[in-house]
């Protein structure tokens, strides 16, 4: 069973790329200048899912989906999860876009990545495994 931690957003379409031209009449004649472009960088959302019920000795899969709803690249984001006490990270499951990938955890169970990119109107997905000891550290 899987559940989301985040609303669901308005169905509202996004407007991310302003665009303006300034005119004026000089003499009655219209004068424009050059179209300029704003492109606006837009927070990405991030729903993250796991099992409602487990035991101890069972392996949870966290999946996390992180979106770029902007027309603008997002480099080099820091992605950090504490992971709860009673549970042990399961070395080589993290996974970036179904792609093997290395992250740090540290002492205090604090598991560190950063996501080289995630592309303009995209998404990425994270997924990585833990295993319920149900010790608390």
């Amino acid at each position: 069973v899987q559940k989301s931690l985040r609303g669901q957003r308005d169905k509202m379409p996004v407007i991310n790329k302003l665009s303006n031209v300034v005119s004026i009449i000089y003499d009655g004649e219209t004068f424009s200048s050059n179209s300029v472009d704003t492109l606006l960088q837009l927070d990405p959302s991030i729903t993250l899912a796991a099992a409602d019920t487990i035991k101890i000795g069972d392996t949870l899969t966290y999946t996390v989906t992180i979106v770029n709803e902007s027309l603008i690249d997002l480099t080099n984001i820091p992605f950090e999860d504490q992971l709860p006490s009673g549970c042990d990270y399961d070395v080589d499951s993290f996974k970036v876009n179904s792609v093997s990938e290395t992250p740090t955890v540290d002492g205090s169970n604090k598991l560190e990545y950063t996501i080289a990119l995630i592309p303009k109107e995209d998404s990425t997905v994270i997924e990585f495994s833990v295993t319920v000891t149900g010790i608390n550290a």
